[in-house]
């Protein structure tokens, strides 16, 4: 038996005015009426997150795009460059923080052999192993004098070492004493004999 839209109304009346069971009459009549539903809607998804950023080698229109941050002339996505390097003469730590991979003594650049106007062998091997030790020495007061007493010492034909026994005597200060302990570690040979 069909139904007719006028019928529907006819028994909607008589059934208490209830179109159907399953239905919120407040809904169908905002729907009726024509005004917008009082039920919210979900909210919008959330944005895609953003692409992720292009390695090292990728192609590349701008910086940005570059996990390095660097995209270069003809657009490929390059590492960023190591920190700056420490020239010559400046204070290290080790070799990797010097331009010339060379940290020597504390200091960036290859050990700078301290001259020496003595032909001994002691005197020259310690100019060369001990630079900054001889520079401190030729510095302090008390050391300056001692090791001028060994250097003449030895041109009088006695070892380095035995001239710290006698005439010159063992060494007195920090600057002495560090000199002879650098001179026993890289020249032992060299100033027991000449």
């Amino acid at each position: 038996m069909r139904v007719l839209p006028s019928c529907l109304v006819l028994l909607a009346t008589a059934c208490g005015g209830k179109l159907d069971e399953g239905t919120d009459s407040g809904v169908d009549a905002a729907v009726d009426s024509g005004k917008p539903d009082s039920h919210v809607d979900a909210a919008p998804p959330p944005p895609p997150p953003p692409p992720p950023c292009a390695s090292n080698g990728s192609a590349c229109s701008s910086s940005k795009e570059c996990c390095s941050h660097l995209c270069d002339a003809v657009e490929i996505c390059v590492p960023s460059p190591p920190p700056p390097c420490k020239p010559d003469g400046s204070a290290c730590g080790g070799a990797s923080e010097c331009c010339s991979n060379t940290c020597s003594g504390g200091t960036c650049g290859p050990g700078v052999a301290c001259g020496t106007s003595s032909t001994k062998k002691c005197d020259i091997c310690t100019a060369q192993s001990c630079c900054q030790a001889m520079i401190a020495c030729g510095n302090d007061a008390k050391c300056s004098p001692w090791l001028t007493c060994i250097q003449n010492c030895e041109q009088q034909g006695q070892s380095a070492f035995a001239c710290t026994q006698s005439p010159c005597g063992p060494p007195g200060d920090v600057s002495e004493q560090t000199l002879l302990s650098c001179a026993q570690q890289h020249c032992t040979p060299e100033c027991t004999v000449d």
